[in-house]
């Protein structure tokens, strides 16, 4: 079922490989299209995107987090030094900033009590945060006191008590320095490996290249607000492109390039070649990734048709009400087997599915149920609890990316379940229905009509 796709995106791929200059440019917005609109790729890529978006999420909580905390260390620094405290100082009347002012704790107020977010280059290892400059202006406080009181001839005037506390708060901004450069090392770490981000990096520069205009509302404030959040976009992730007005000139002046268009297209196609091959690797990753189960789940039901099929009927005709719990032991005992380490209905975060693996990377999750007489509407309320129990681990460490709903027929109608995979909260549901009903139920005397149940009639109700 995925050969097709991984056919369609090699070929796309290496076709865009083929392209330079600014016709690479061209045909990565048709790249970039494609897995965007093909459903399948787009459910990948996405998942993709949002690990990106928390990676950015995590670093902004942290920003704050730690900003809060130098807010009140100023405070308690200009409680113990008030002659240090240069919060009144006007910006320069010149319009322009000085190093006098940059250094100071008006700055300071300004910076920590700004709304704007500040743009985060996934390309580079550049540190815009804005716990980073509070951090710079404090030190540059600390290291002052340290350097006046040591050059002045005056005998001290501060109390023991004085300088003890001043010299805990030293020591607090130092352990802030700490705990910033290990953040902020780590986040370089993970945004330079990450394809979610460089993904959206490659998005918001072929956006800018050619922005679609957005209406201009009647009312002034509306408009300010508008211009405002064009300006401080949320998870503003974007690419250190040099020369970006040489790219567009080229993209779109109909002339011959000059030298330095040339060498910014040069330029920006390497780096985009190497982002887009991150990217390319993470999605056959991935679509590797789900054919090897789909491959394992299906390689299990046609073993249970075609070869165990009297045992398992046997196995939960005599287990009776534990039916569900004997069948789903059969196959977490085939996970096993093929080198998956599932667990059989654990408690996560309150809830309990039939069995998971929280030891493998996209956290496998299997929901499954069984039937003998006519249960359609028992299977589709099966499914409404897989999908509320998937999107309850949303946000946890056993976050599900691959779901399956495996149902067993024991007897009764057969059920058509949907082919195609359908789409969650994040995560993508694979449905399988495993026949293990004797050969009477299933002979051209004792079968029945099949029965289809709709993708409408699983997915949650539009409203």
């Amino acid at each position: 079922m995925l050969e097709d796709l991984v056919e369609l995106l090699e070929r796309q791929w290496n076709f865009l490989l083929t392209q330079e200059g600014t016709a690479f440019h061209r045909q990565l917005r048709r790249f970039v299209r494609l897995v965007q609109e093909e459903p399948r790729l787009a459910a990948l890529i996405n998942d993709m995107r949002r690990e990106g978006d928390e990676l950015v999420s995590q670093h902004l909580r942290h920003d704050q987090d730690l900003t809060q905390r130098l807010v009140a260390l100023k405070k308690e620094f200009i409680k113990q030094v008030p002659e240090e405290d240069d919060s009144a100082m006007a910006f320069p009347a010149s319009g322009w900033s000085t190093l006098a002012y940059e250094a100071s704790l008006a700055n300071f107020d300004t910076i920590a009590n700004s709304s704007r977010s500040r743009s985060i280059w996934v390309d580079t290892a550049t540190d815009n945060t804005k716990s980073q400059k509070l951090l710079g202006i404090l030190t540059g406080k600390f290291n002052k006191l340290e350097y006046t009181e040591s050059q002045s001839q005056q005998p001290a005037t501060r109390t023991i008590e004085q300088l003890s506390r001043i010299d805990e708060l030293r020591h607090q901004l130092l352990y802030f320095q700490q705990q910033h450069q290990y953040a902020h090392r780590n986040f370089v770490d993970q945004k330079l490996t990450s394809p979610g981000l460089l993904f959206n990096g490659v998005l918001r520069l072929l956006r800018d290249f050619n922005r679609e205009p957005a209406p201009l509302p009647a009312d002034k404030q509306e408009r300010d607000a508008q211009v405002l959040a064009q300006v401080n976009e949320y998870l503003n992730e974007g690419l250190m492109t040099p020369g970006k007005h040489h790219l567009e000139e080229a993209l779109y002046e109909d002339r011959a390039l000059s030298k330095d268009e040339r060498e910014a297209v040069e330029h920006s196609t390497r780096a985009l070649k190497l982002h887009m091959t991150r990217v390319y690797k993470d999605l056959r990753l991935r679509i590797g990734t789900r054919q090897s189960l789909l491959g394992l789940v299906s390689r299990f039901q046609h073993r249970c048709q075609w070869h165990d099929r009297t045992r398992l009927y046997n196995l939960a005709k005599g287990a009776k009400r534990r039916a569900e719990e004997v069948l789903t032991a059969e196959l977490a005992l085939w996970l096993f087997d093929q080198g998956l380490s599932p667990v059989s209905k654990p408690m996560m975060a309150g809830l309990q599915p039939d069995l998971t693996d929280p030891s493998f990377r996209f956290n496998l999750y299997v929901e499954a149920k069984q039937y003998n007489v006519g249960a359609k509407q028992y299977l589709i309320d099966g499914f409404h609890q897989l999908w509320d129990t998937v999107s309850g681990l949303k946000g946890t460490p056993y976050e599900v990316k691959e779901a399956f709903y495996v149902v067993f027929r024991r007897g009764g109608p057969r059920y058509i379940l949907p082919d195609q995979p359908l789409p969650g909260e994040g995560w993508t549901a694979h449905l399988r229905l495993i026949d293990i009903a004797p050969t009477e139920e299933r002979g051209s005397q004792g079968a029945k009509k099949p029965i289809v149940i709709s993708e409408g009639e699983l997915m949650p109700a539009r409203t």
